[in-house]
C-alpha cells in the first residue's frame, strides 16, 4: 500500500486561494455599487432637468399669456413668480441679467441684489437649451438648479382684439413688435426683463434632499445586500475548502489505519491488543496460532 505525504503547502495554497476569491468577490460587488450608485444618480439629474425644464416653459407660458392681459389687470408677473415657487420642492425662481444682477425674483426683496458673479455667469454660458448646476454647502447639495435664456415675447403683431388695452414696449431684433398688458410687470424693470438683445436668464432652483436622501437608503441598501452577498459567498467558498480538507485528512486516517493494520499483522511476533478492561481488541494470526485460539472468538474476552 502506498501512502501520499501531506505537505503544508497544500493547506496554504488553499488560503491563497480563499483569500483571492474574496478578494475577486469584493471587487466585483463594490464595482456594482458604484454603477448601482451613479446610475441613480444619473437618473436623478436627468429627472430634476426634466421637471425645471417643464417649469420654464410652463413660466414663460405664463408670462405669455399675462402680457396678452388674459390674466385679467389685477394679475403681476411678481404674483406668477410667487406662485410658481410656492411649491414644496421649488427653493426659488429668479431672472437675472447678464452681470449676475436679480431682475426678477420670487422673494421681491432680492430684486436688485446679486444672484451670482459675472464670472459665473460668463462660465455658465446660458443658451436657450436647458442647462443645471448643483450649488453645494459643506459638502452637501442644496440646490439644484436649472437655468436657460429667458424672452417669452410676442413677436406676431396683435390682433384688434388684443391691442385694446395694450401698448408696444420696443422692438425686437428684425423690427418686431413686443406687446405687454399695461401693468404685468409693474414693479420690475420691464425694459430689460424684454431687452431682445441682451435676454435675461431664468433660474429655477429645486430642492433635492428628498432625492438625495432617497439615493441614500437605496445606497444602505445596496451596500447591506452586498454585504450580505459577500458573507455568503466567502462562507461558500470556504466551507467547499472545509469540505475538501476534511474529506482529504479523512481518507489519510484511513490509509493510515489500513497501513497500521497491515503491518502489524504482518510482523514475525504475536501481538495482543487489550482494552483498559484488559478484553483483547486486537490479535494477530501469529499470536492465534501460538495460543491455538480462534480469531473471531477470542476478539472481546479477557
Amino acid at each position: 500500500m502506498i501512502l501520499k505525504k501531506f505537505t503544508p503547502h497544500r493547506a496554504v495554497i488553499s488560503s491563497w486561494i480563499v483569500i483571492g476569491m474574496s478578494l475577486i468577490m469584493v471587487a466585483a460587488i463594490s464595482v456594482l455599487a458604484v454603477f448601482n450608485y451613479n446610475r441613480e444618480k444619473t437618473g436623478m439629474q436627468q429627472m430634476l432637468n426634466e421637471k425645471g425644464a417643464a417649469l420654464i416653459k410652463s413660466f414663460e407660458a405664463g408670462t405669455r399669456t399675462g402680457m396678452m392681459g388674459r390674466f385679467g389687470t389685477e394679475s403681476r408677473l411678481q404674483t406668477l413668480l410667487s406662485e410658481t415657487a410656492s411649491q414644496d420642492d421649488i427653493l426659488y425662481i429668479a431672472l437675472v441679467d447678464v452681470s449676475g444682477r436679480v431682475l426678477a425674483h420670487n422673494n421681491p426683496d432680492k430684486i436688485g441684489q446679486m444672484f451670482t458673479s459675472p464670472h459665473t455667469m460668463k462660465y455658465l454660458a446660458p443658451t436657450d437649451k436647458t442647462s443645471w448646476r448643483t450649488i453645494d454647502r459643506e459638502g452637501r447639495p442644496v440646490s439644484f438648479e436649472v437655468f436657460r435664456k429667458f424672452l417669452p415675447v410676442l413677436r406676431s403683431p396683435p390682433t384688434p382684439q388684443m391691442r385694446e388695452g395694450r401698448r408696444m414696449n420696443m422692438r425686437g431684433p428684425d423690427n418686431e413688435a413686443i406687446w405687454c398688458q399695461p401693468g404685468w410687470m409693474e414693479g420690475l424693470p420691464q425694459d430689460r426683463i424684454l431687452d431682445p438683445e441682451e435676454r435675461p436668464v431664468i433660474f429655477i432652483g429645486m430642492d433635492p434632499s428628498p432625492y438625495v436622501e432617497a439615493m441614500r437608503e437605496d445606497f444602505r441598501a445596496t451596500l447591506l445586500t452586498s454585504a450580505i452577498v459577500l458573507l455568503l459567498g466567502m462562507a461558500g467558498v470556504v466551507s467547499l475548502f472545509w469540505a475538501q480538507s476534511y474529506t482529504r485528512s479523512r481518507k489519510l486516517l484511513q490509509d493510515s489505519r489500513a497501513f497500521a493494520a497491515e503491518m502489524v499483522a504482518n510482523l514475525p511476533e504475536g501481538i495482543i491488543v487489550t482494552d483498559p478492561g484488559r478484553k483483547i481488541t486486537f490479535i494477530n494470526p501469529i499470536a492465534t496460532d501460538m495460543l491455538d485460539l480462534d480469531p473471531l472468538e477470542s476478539i472481546g474476552k479477557s
